[in-house]
């Protein structure tokens, strides 16, 4: 990972760091892909970067994305009473949330979007008036990238935000009164999902960069050390099996886990490993 005076600063820049750092050299790539998977650097690349978009800083300057969306419902909703019928006020509140997120994790995403999306977002941002119809593309857009980006529909757990404001609808419009908190709370319980998708696509890049295209006999001889380093024993039938393996299984199912210590999620039984018995380590 990089030194600390150059450390990425959110999501878009650990990725292109990902992308920077990879070499022509195996064992750099292996070495940088291990550093990335140190217990220490996950939970800080999670508090820093991930909980940072999603629920802001401490100090105050950072709102994130949860934050967003409590403002502009407090906003939205002054007399405590929540429509939801009304479906351009929930996406203009939906839309605050994952303009809170891309802002602090993916800047890039708004500085693409044209000109009168960017107007809608500084409006948003300033609980200025904005135009139906451009709640409704705003949020349409960003609602889009936002699933992409944490894998909603892919990962079990991860909420849509794509029509999230039906959903609401649906499973509020049943209440005798719905009030801005009850719509905080129901967001709220969306963000571990966001960030554990939010993560994985962080691993995923990780993953592309610095393991997805080395030669899979290197990768798999590295890998085995690890193994036999615990004191498990493959048999050479096993170890070829075990380099015909798909890297993308190598990698999740065995080296990420050990990588991380997490012995109880290693699939040893799975490919063939076992520990000796103490006749055997005795022999």
């Amino acid at each position: 990972m990089p030194d600390e005076k150059k450390k990425p600063r959110n999501i878009e820049e650990l990725i292109k760091h990902f992308a920077e750092s990879a070499t022509a050299d195996h064992k750099k790539n292996i070495k940088s892909y291990e550093q990335y998977l140190r217990p220490s650097n996950q939970a800080r690349i999670e508090r820093q970067l991930v909980h940072t978009a999603f629920e802001g800083n401490a100090r105050g300057d950072i709102k994130g994305a949860y934050h967003r969306f409590e403002e502009q419902a407090d906003t939205l909703y002054k007399d405590g009473k929540v429509d939801v019928k009304d479906p351009v006020k929930l996406q203009r509140a939906i839309a605050a949330y994952i303009v809170g997120y891309f802002e602090h994790a993916k800047p890039s995403v708004l500085g693409t979007l044209p000109k009168h999306l960017k107007e809608a977002v500084e409006k948003l941002k300033a609980h200025q008036e904005i135009g139906k119809e451009d709640v409704k593309s705003l949020y349409e857009t960003l609602a889009r990238h936002f699933d992409e980006e944490v894998g909603a529909g892919q990962i079990e757990g991860v909420q849509r935000v794509s029509g999230l404001e039906e959903t609401i609808k649906k499973t509020l419009e049943g209440e005798e009164e719905v009030t801005p908190d009850m719509l905080k709370q129901m967001i709220y319980g969306f963000l571990e999902g966001h960030k554990k998708g939010a993560m994985a696509r962080i691993d995923s890049a990780a993953h592309a960069a610095y393991i997805a295209h080395l030669p899979q006999g290197v990768y798999a001889a590295h890998v085995l050390e690890k193994i036999q380093k615990t004191g498990r024993k493959i048999s050479p039938a096993k170890a070829a099996l075990f380099h015909a393996l798909p890297t993308a299984t190598i990698a999740s199912e065995l080296h990420v886990p050990i990588a991380q210590r997490r012995e109880d999620d290693v699939k040893y039984k799975k490919h063939g490993f076992y520990l000796p018995e103490p006749k055997e380590r005795a022999a």
